[in-house]
């Protein structure tokens, strides 16, 4: 599920009467969780901060974490940001150690998706410009969750220009929820051209390395099932490099190409473990009981963690009365570290099998 960032145009109320303020999780409002502070920092003030419920003043904020404060870092002073606070950004965010930025954007992050009340959408476009890679990455991922038409274009600006790898594979990634929204009638045609054009024009050039070009690929199988998407799966499948033909059998299931699912099936066989992952990840998606019992032998056998994993997940994605019992069964002998795993497969199994909310074996 994705969550949508409250990115709103019009200016804020200045003289907002208190009581109408929301409420915050002031714990949340950190950018080292409490407990994780280096030895002789001071903690958070909660009685100070629970007592000043409003947006703290950004330049108050910024020279905090200028100086290196972390005790109370305010990340609501950097939501909703206005032209005038971005003009300070330009100018007082590189001030800030890198680590401590990274920080910030990758906490607002978190935050954002937890809490609607908050809106950090110009703060990522901002940090997306920043110098540190690792800033750059975080940001590019956090737009994912925001899906505004500048959002988008400003990833596909990223996708071919950042002079980081793994900044444009993230970019790649980011706008497949923006294919997804795109094959609904979301943007304009001119958009949903250049999307196309640029992930699949990415997946299929050679000279670009596989991690970007796997990143595109999965992302615009989404606009499959379709013979292009097809033709692309293909391609990649007869690559040499395992990646590649790791993420062909993912965006099979992404595009729905059914054709493939023989294909996905043979694959849980494969002595490559990451190959064996995303054919399961691949079966979840197609949905299809046939993938059951195979999957079946890797959630109970498979001796990588990950890929074992996965086929549970797949297991409770296909559902039905058939991936019940499997998984029913795999709660008496499945070892201590795959019971979470379990439980929640068999919940999604058993709400997609019964989605008024009555749980098999009840009443």
């Amino acid at each position: 599920m994705t969550h949508d960032s409250e990115f709103d145009d019009q200016e804020r109320e200045n003289d907002q009467p208190e009581d109408d303020l929301p409420e915050f999780d002031i714990e949340q409002m950190r950018v080292f969780p409490a407990g994780k502070e280096d030895e002789g920092e001071v903690d958070l003030d909660l009685e100070t901060a629970e007592a000043n419920p409003s947006k703290p003043d950004l330049e108050d904020v910024l020279a905090d974490l200028e100086s290196g404060e972390r005790a109370y870092l305010g990340l609501y002073g950097f939501s909703d940001l206005t032209a005038a606070e971005i003009a300070v950004l330009e100018t007082r965010w590189p001030l800030i150690n890198a680590s401590l930025r990274a920080s910030v954007v990758r906490e607002a992050m978190d935050l954002l998706i937890d809490n609607i009340h908050f809106a950090f959408t110009r703060l990522f476009l901002f940090a997306t410009n920043d110098d540190d890679p690792e800033v750059r990455l975080l940001a590019t991922t956090a737009l994912s969750y925001d899906h505004q038409v500048e959002v988008a274009e400003r990833l596909l600006e990223i996708v071919h220009n950042d002079s980081s790898e793994d900044v444009r594979a993230e970019a790649a990634n980011s706008l497949g929820p923006f294919v997804t929204l795109s094959e609904w009638d979301e943007f304009t045609p001119d958009l949903d051209r250049r999307l196309s054009q640029s992930l699949f024009g990415i997946a299929e050039n050679e000279d670009q390395s596989w991690h970007i070009r796997s990143r595109a690929a999965t992302s615009i199988a989404a606009r499959g099932p379709s013979e292009q998407v097809n033709r692309l799966v293909q391609r990649m499948y007869d690559e040499d490099e395992i990646g590649l033909r790791a993420s062909a059998l993912y965006a099979a299931g992404r595009g729905n190409q059914r054709d493939w699912l023989p294909v996905v099936i043979e694959e849980f066989a494969n002595e490559d473990a990451e190959i064996r992952r995303e054919a399961a990840r691949s079966a979840g998606l197609f949905g299809d009981r046939d993938a059951l019992p195979g999957l079946s032998e890797m959630a109970k056998d498979d001796e990588d963690t990950d890929a074992r994993q996965t086929a549970i997940l797949a297991i409770g994605e296909i559902g039905g009365k058939a991936a019940i019992r499997m998984l029913t069964r795999l709660q008496l002998y499945a070892p201590e570290g795959d019971a979470e795993v379990v439980a929640d497969a068999l919940e999604e199994a058993e709400l997609f099998s019964n989605p008024i909310g009555r749980t098999y074996g009840g009443s």
